[in-house]
């Protein structure tokens, strides 16, 4: 089953390479994978904490609730951690914005804005985020970029998208207009003290926690990469949207698997083979966000 087109534009924007792209690595390998759903070998539970409908699941079975102010069907499509806080969005994807909250360790909301997408994590716990008033509100507004303490206005830019964050600089794509009525789609960099620089878009690339493996998604396929080469499985039982696979630990990614009316998490090695680590479940729009 693939997603809704509409959340299907936030695709994976987070941790990139700057040092290399597909043109300097090698066409990656093939790997088949099970054509049907009990192919799926079964493996252990994941070590991430997930959010599975409205509850966040931690590895050993604790769950802790969340309940969000909205009405009718709603789901989670983003967690991180901010401090002794969550960030988390939800998955009511419109025209570009996301909302947002921010939820203490009990799973309450403790406050609530627009954003255009997921807070990335930094070291110590600290993540970046984006704050702004969509245009269909009928009000005005700043668009702000926020880590930690700091804080930044974007001016003659649109719709701030963060796609990286080391802890100190915060990369971002946003809508810049040109001349007349063309709109184009540029990438900056920013350490929230002085003016935010355009540079080069880099690969969109999520690198695992040691530094040595990278994945991204690509047209039909998941390829993942190292220095020694890139192997490529199909995406099609894949979500791929901001419900994201996630690094479980240097060579194992888990990503959310749905086929048919079922889904599951899968773990996926860096051969490219996939096993299943959770109980099947009944299919949810966004998938299974983890916290990472």
């Amino acid at each position: 089953m693939r997603i809704a087109p509409a959340l299907a534009c936030l695709l994976l924007l987070t941790g990139c390479s700057t040092t290399s792209t597909d043109a300097d690595q090698p066409a990656p390998s093939s790997t088949p994978w099970p054509a049907v759903a009990e192919e799926l070998p079964v493996t252990g539970p994941p070590r991430l904490p997930y959010v599975d409908r409205h509850a966040l699941v931690f590895p050993g079975g604790r769950t802790l609730a969340v309940d969000l102010p909205l009405r009718g069907r709603w789901g989670i499509s983003s967690i991180t951690r901010d401090g002794g806080d969550y960030l988390v969005t939800d998955d009511r994807y419109f025209e570009g914005s996301v909302g947002m909250y921010r939820l203490d360790r009990r799973g309450r909301v403790l406050d609530a804005w627009t954003s255009t997408g997921p807070a990335l994590p930094g070291p110590d716990e600290t993540a970046a985020w984006v704050s702004l008033v969509p245009p269909e509100s009928g009000e005005s507004g700043p668009a702000l970029i926020l880590a930690g303490p700091r804080t930044q206005e974007v001016t003659d830019q649109f719709f701030p998208h963060i796609t990286s964050f080391d802890g100190q600089t915060v990369a971002y794509s946003a809508r810049v207009p040109e001349r007349g009525r063309r709109v184009v789609t540029r990438t900056f960099v920013t350490d929230l003290v002085h003016a935010p620089r355009e540079v080069p878009k880099p690969p969109d690339r999520v690198v695992s926690p040691g530094g040595r493996h990278w994945f991204r998604f690509r047209r039909d396929e998941l390829v993942i990469g190292s220095g020694a080469g890139q192997v490529a499985v199909p995406s099609s039982n894949l979500i791929e949207t901001s419900a994201r696979a996630a690094w479980e630990d240097d060579k194992h990614l888990l990503a959310t698997w749905t086929q048919g009316k079922r889904q599951a998490i899968v773990r996926i090695d860096l051969d490219g083979s996939v096993a299943r680590a959770s109980e099947w479940m009944r299919p949810w729009l966004a998938g299974f966000a983890f916290l990472d």
